[in-house]
């Protein structure tokens, strides 16, 4: 598997990282992939009473599963974000072992300035999710470590400015000096080689994780309808705090008619909220379902283990197979 400067950064063996997929509850998905040698992220979006307890919760929970670095996903626009930091950086205060592996710490969907001197002095290393060369642009400024570009097929939130992945990454790349980890429509060997070749050290992948025996707050019946998607089957929806991209069903179209009737930011909410506790429930058709694109060439769910197998061994593969196209191509020339 190809090592780069990200894994010695984060402490991982393999530069993948998990993305988050607030308002479910990733902890087990997060442990998942740190023990197969990625950077699992916790993320829990849901506004609750007990935010400060239930994300405590989460952080022992994959402390005592894992043995290696895992990280936190927070978007800034949530509501409970500052809460959420309080309990992180009291656990890393209170707990040895946490501070010594609760590494990394992820943000999105908002400016990282105010945060990040926090962050530094409590010793976290700090990535920042963006959608242009803009943001990247001022999240250096702002002095994260590292940037994930994420492109518009990605799901969940999406920016304003559709700019994809393949446009994104290098662009990013070359405007930024830190590593930059590619995101947005990659689940396999093919994307995190093609991401290299765009100048990123690492993917980060949503969609591809969701779709795993490991996700276990994602109900199989939800997963396997998703096994029957197509490349076109996501589409923008309103969210909480910009647009989203959810899967293309029943829900979705009626979210879609909601707005254009113009209902209320509380009817939407509302609205939305009956949309996850389907999806909860496995209620398929009617279930809000954050979803990329790249959910159309997932085919199969498989264990955390095996995906990133697959990455680690596929790599090496494609880039032969490359390689023996271009010295194919030289011998024709000669």
């Amino acid at each position: 598997m190809i090592h780069t400067p990200l894994c010695d950064l984060l402490g991982i063996q393999y530069p993948i990282i998990q993305g988050g997929m607030g308002p479910n509850d990733t902890s087990d998905l997060a442990a998942a992939v740190t023990n197969a040698g990625g950077l699992g992220l916790i993320s829990n979006y849901r506004e609750e009473d007990n935010v400060k307890s239930i994300t405590r919760q989460h952080i022992d929970k994959v402390k005592n599963l894992t043995k290696g670095t895992f990280g936190f996903n927070q978007p800034l626009a949530a509501k409970s974000c500052r809460e959420r930091f309080e309990a992180l950086l009291e656990a890393r205060r209170d707990d040895p072992e946490v501070n010594r592996r609760l590494r990394v710490i992820v943000t999105a969907a908002g400016d990282p300035t105010p945060f990040v001197s926090s962050f530094k002095e409590s010793g976290l290393l700090h990535g920042h999710v963006v959608p242009t060369v803009y943001h990247a642009v001022k999240a250096q400024r702002a002095g994260v470590d590292f940037i994930i570009a994420e492109g518009y097929e990605s799901g969940g939130h999406v920016s304003y400015q559709p700019v994809h992945t393949l446009v994104l990454v290098p662009a990013v790349v070359d405007a930024v000096s830190v590593p930059v980890v590619a995101a947005g429509g990659i689940c396999d060997a093919r994307g995190f080689v093609a991401a290299l070749a765009l100048g990123a050290q690492g993917i980060q992948m949503g969609t591809r994780f969701y779709m795993t025996t490991d996700a276990r707050s994602i109900h199989p019946i939800i997963q396997q309808a998703l096994l029957g998607a197509r490349e076109t089957d996501t589409v923008i929806v309103p969210g909480n705090y910009g647009e989203n991209r959810h899967w293309k069903n029943p829900f979705a179209s009626a979210l879609l008619e909601l707005k254009k009737r113009g209902a209320t930011k509380e009817e939407i909410a509302a609205f939305k909220q009956q949309g996850q506790d389907a999806k909860n429930r496995g209620d398929a058709p009617n279930a809000g379902v954050p979803i990329g694109m790249v959910t159309g060439r997932i085919k199969e769910v498989l264990s955390v283990a095996a995906v990133i197998q697959e990455i680690a061994e596929g790599a090496e593969t494609t880039l032969a197979r490359i390689e023996g196209l271009i010295r194919a191509e030289n011998r024709r020339a000669v």
